[in-house]
């Protein structure tokens, strides 16, 4: 079997007898490499790049301390951990010397233990940060090269899906059809459009990952929006014996500045994640706005209120996570990859906004999400078109 790879030191010292002992003491277990001099120490720690360094304090061409600082200026040798060697009567270098950016001290005449154990301790501190360093580097190229495969998915799978839809919705539109056909081709079109909804989580995830998700701030109609979130969202209700509303105030501004495709996405996740879990009772849409510092600026706030099963306070510390998936034995046909929530979370930081969860067990959940947006215009929407927005009569066009 190869012997595993030795942990390399440098050990600095102007006294050869000091060199001597201490490689004595230290080489069985490590690499040791040496330097009489300061300028010796600073070209070998460049090349070798040692694991520790042992540094004497005092020497004739230059002293530990200066030694230390030029090696703290090179980004080659700056996070190079230092050992400093002190005479054990020179009070005070101790606390210069952690100061000076030394990890710790060990004392001459040396005691061969305790050299040992601190030169252990540190070299197991080094080796840990390695082995996070791999890890962590290890994730990264995973998570590219899973952002990559499902960026290079997208049309393979988006295109036949879309075909599959567009063929089952207009067979749907069909006065011709069977009532067997019919139902059959149903199926066919949610079970597409769920799957579209997963696909989608999916991709909209891989984006957040590798930070190629971006806020993009434009005008939009808010009231529009709301109406395309309604009807997006309300065949969600199903047979479910649920009552929906919507309260927005009256004053709100309706024609604001902000990424308007992302709130909607918030909204449709929120609104999505309330029907997934109530089985019946209320589900509850408002909107209403804070004004900010400056005249143009306001807080605008979403809240969904529903009557579900409600989360646990451990749930709700979880509520967040990636793919997190609550009570699963008894919501098993519950749709979705249990990424909305975290996307969710995600697109409020990118908007530097707030998230405020208030739920308990059977008594349903509040998401509170606060955005800031800049009014476009003095508009309000007002209670004429607000109540054409609760009676769902409104047909805009796209915000």
């Amino acid at each position: 079997m190869d012997n595993p790879i030795k942990n390399s030191l440098l050990i600095v010292d102007d006294d050869a007898a000091n060199l001597m002992e201490l490689i004595s003491i230290l080489q069985p277990e490590y690499t040791i490499i040496t330097a009489k001099d300061g300028v010796a120490a600073l070209n070998i720690a460049e090349k070798s790049l040692p694991d520790l360094i042992l540094l004497d304090v005092l020497m004739l061409d230059m002293n530990g301390f200066d030694i230390l600082k030029e090696l703290k200026k090179s980004d080659t040798t700056k996070n190079i951990p230092v050992i400093f060697i002190i005479g054990l009567n020179k009070y005070g270098n101790e606390s210069k010397g952690l100061a000076a950016g030394a990890v710790d001290y060990i004392l001459k005449p040396f005691d061969a233990a305790v050299v040992r154990l601190r030169i252990r301790q540190h070299i197991e501190i080094v080796n840990l940060k390695r082995e996070l360093k791999s890890a962590v580097e290890a994730a990264d190229v995973a998570n590219r090269a899973k952002s990559v495969f499902l960026a290079k998915m997208n049309h393979e799978i988006l295109t036949p899906l879309n075909a599959v839809l567009g063929i089952s919705e207009a067979n749907l539109q069909s006065e011709n059809l069977s009532q067997g056909i019919r139902d059959d081709f149903a199926r066919i079109f949610t079970s597409g459009k769920l799957l579209l909804g997963i696909i989608n989580e999916l991709l909209n995830f891989s984006k957040i990952e590798t930070d190629k998700m971006n806020i993009m701030p434009v005008q939009y109609d808010l009231a529009s929006l709301i109406n395309d979130s309604l009807q997006l969202n309300l065949v969600r209700i199903g047979d479910k014996p649920i009552k929906f509303d919507l309260l927005i105030e009256d004053n709100i501004p309706t024609c604001l500045i902000g990424d308007g495709v992302r709130i909607a996405q918030i909204i449709n996740n929120l609104l999505s994640n309330a029907f997934k879990y109530t089985d019946e009772g209320i589900v509850i849409l408002s909107f209403d706005f804070k004004p900010g510092p400056n005249e143009r600026d306001i807080t605008l706030a979403i809240r969904v209120r529903d009557t579900g099963i409600g989360m646990t306070e451990e749930q709700l510390h979880a509520l967040f996570d990636e793919y997190s998936r609550f009570n699963e034995k008894n919501n098993r046909a519950i749709e979705g990859t249990g990424l909305s929530l975290a996307i969710t979370r995600r697109l409020i930081t990118l908007m530097n906004g707030e998230a405020i969860v208030e739920s308990e067990p059977g008594a349903g959940s509040l998401f509170i999400v606060k955005l800031p947006q800049v009014k476009a215009s003095n508009d309000v929407m007002g209670r004429e078109l607000i109540n054409n927005l609760r009676k769902f009569h409104v047909n805009f066009n796209t915000y």
